[in-house]
């Protein structure tokens, strides 16, 4: 009996015959010049490592040369994108598509992928924020409390549940070393990096994952968060491909940012050879671009299947190529159709023909955090600092009476009690020879800000309490 396919079944059908010559038959990346000319031809199983070393210019043409002449006819291909250089392959590849990240999509950094132990994803994700936030051994150490708490308080773990754990897992850490994990972390929500990094549209790999795909970083700075960003990617991405019937392969521009680039020693790379190693492990290919060999751990200099050198003198897609089993031997990379160079509005139609929601996203309207808000992130803490500070403006009391007064833990009162007066806003005073506790003016307007700021308009507060 006849029978049809349907497009999208035809479609992998061919693509599933295109791999299967490939493989056989090898693929041709270019031609060879010199004393040895003809076709560069190389089987694909000869491809899972791939270092593209040069200028960042020189990196995306060559790139983008393997992107259309072998990636995308032998399954699926994502690229991490740092400047927006690979989004005029969509012109050229039907099943192409970008996503930008802080703009049209978005990477929420504390939801692990289906299947990941979060126990497992808390220490991930702590070592990565420890690279790329400049964290120090006991700021890291507090944080993955934090995040073990915050993983088995709710499965929906935000950065405001994460910072409130922070304030209850601090113990007897001085405060300002936790205030500075605090500050640490508020840099994942302050402008558009809080849009990059918020759950709101947030990027679901294994919907995307097919044909070619790029993830546009350009819209994240600085450049430790871009890199914070892609090792979030290569993380999440371990969790989301499955499909082991279609080739996957991830190419990531400026490799050696993942990591190197923002800590003192080599040994902290590791995080970063270790996913590279893991993505192949899961038969998952890489191309890594980076300027030099000299960024480029020497594990994964070793392992490498294939490295193009851009040669002295420089050439457009002219390289010294270099594999496991042939001496290295200068090639001319086979050059993609002409591309047109893309606007925003063209990857937006493009985008919508092809079925992909592209509006932007928009910032979230959030009222001014007040002083008091800042002082006291934990709710709990805060309500009991409100209902003290309502006390003591109309009354005094001593230290004593207000510790009675507190439904908190007695080292929680404590520490509640010595950031207000450490801050100026309650002191002592002595009255017919009694120690008193009473409300400063600080104080005061600390407590009328945040009385104001719950009854007020959004966005707007009381004035901001500050000590004299």
């Amino acid at each position: 009996m006849a029978s049809t396919l349907e497009g999208g079944k035809l479609a992998r059908l061919l693509e599933r015959l295109t791999l299967t010559q490939i493989q056989r038959g090898g693929v041709k990346l270019g031609r060879r010049i010199g004393r040895s000319l003809g076709d560069y031809v190389l089987p694909m199983d000869s491809l899972r490592l791939v270092l593209i070393l040069g200028s960042r210019q020189w990196r995306v043409e060559v790139s983008t040369s393997m992107l259309y002449n072998v990636y995308a006819k032998c399954g699926s291909c994502l690229v991490l994108d740092s400047y927006g250089d690979y989004r005029q392959i969509l012109s050229a590849i039907d099943r192409a598509k970008e996503f930008r990240v802080g703009v049209n999509a978005t990477l929420d950094p504390f939801t692990p992928g289906r299947g990941i132990n979060v126990e497992d994803y808390a220490l991930i994700l702590c070592e990565a924020l420890r690279i790329y936030l400049g964290l120090g051994q006991v700021q890291a150490a507090l944080l993955l409390r934090a995040l073990l708490a915050a993983y088995q308080e709710s499965s929906s773990v935000t950065l405001k549940l994460v910072l409130d754990s922070v304030e209850g897992e601090a113990g007897a850490i001085p405060p300002r070393t936790v205030e500075e994990l605090k500050g640490a972390l508020l840099e994942l929500e302050a402008g558009r990096v809080g849009l990059c990094f918020s759950s709101v549209r947030s990027l679901n790999l294994k919907e995307v994952l097919e044909g070619v795909t790029i993830l546009d970083f350009s819209f994240i700075e600085p450049g430790r968060l871009k890199a914070l960003a892609k090792t979030l990617t290569l993380i999440k991405l371990l969790s989301s491909w499955v499909n082991e019937s279609v080739k996957l392969r991830v190419l990531v521009e400026d490799y050696h940012e993942l990591g190197l680039g923002y800590v003192a020693t080599r040994n902290t790379f590791s995080l970063a050879v270790c996913l590279i190693n893991s993505l192949l492990s899961r038969s998952i290919d890489c191309h890594l671009n980076a300027p030099s060999k000299a960024l480029i751990p020497i594990e994964l200099l070793a392992e490498a299947d294939l490295k193009a050198v851009q040669p002295k003198p420089e050439g457009s897609l002219l390289a010294m190529v270099e594999t496991r089993l042939q001496a290295p031997t200068q090639i001319v990379f086979t050059p993609p159709p002409s591309l047109k160079r893309l606007t925003d509005s063209d990857v937006k139609a493009l985008m919508e023909a092809r079925g992909y929601e592209v509006s932007e996203l928009q910032p979230p309207r959030r009222r001014i955090a007040t002083t008091l808000e800042l002082l006291f992130p934990q709710e709990e803490v805060r309500s009991e600092a409100v209902k003290l500070l309502s006390y003591l403006r109309d009354n005094y009391s001593t230290f004593t009476g207000l510790f009675e007064l507190s439904s908190l833990q007695r080292n929680l009162t404590r520490s509640l009690l010595l950031k207000l007066y450490r801050g100026k806003y309650i002191e002592q005073v002595e009255r017919q020879g009694v120690k008193l506790v009473t409300l400063t003016d600080a104080g005061r307007l600390l407590l009328e800000e945040y009385e104001a700021s719950l009854g007020g308009e959004e966005g707007e507060g009381g004035r901001m309490a500050r000590p004299k």
